[in-house]
């Protein structure tokens, strides 16, 4: 007389389960990766639209990047910063020839924007140096 079993045993329900709980850990890892991609990709988007609102405002400003920090341009740029997330503190400043303005990240990074059209990280030091420029940024001046 055979026996015969219908179903699977608890040994081979377990391992399935495993499997598919290493499956679902690896790809909650690998979706975070993107998510922080994904705010970086946004936050440097944010910042070049400041940048591009700065030259709008100093050419209808009779050549002058004086107020600029003020405007609504920058309280919308701060507030769009603060939506994704990742900004701990940050701060502008202007000159009647030169604007800059900086956030610092959870992760302890500074990112800078200015009128020389300087964009990106500071240095281990806190100094912000431009990869395409020679001479220290705006940027250093906050």
């Amino acid at each position: 007389m055979k026996k015969l079993s219908k179903g699977f045993t608890l040994i081979e329900l377990l391992v399935v389960i495993a499997i598919i709980g290493i499956l679902a850990s690896m790809i909650i890892v690998s979706l975070g990766d993107a998510r922080q991609k994904a705010k970086e990709a946004n936050l440097k988007a944010i910042f070049t639209q400041a940048r591009t609102q700065g030259e709008i405002f100093y050419s209808d400003n009779n050549d002058s990047y004086f107020g600029y920090c003020g405007s609504p341009k920058i309280a919308q740029w701060q507030s769009d910063v603060a939506q994704l997330g990742v900004i701990v503190g940050g701060d502008c400043a202007h000159a009647d020839q030169s604007w800059a303005a900086d956030a610092q990240m959870l992760d302890g990074t500074w990112w800078c924007v200015d009128s020389t059209g300087f964009f990106g990280q500071s240095d281990p030091s806190g100094n912000h140096v431009s990869p395409v420029l020679p001479v220290v940024t705006v940027c250093d001046q906050l």
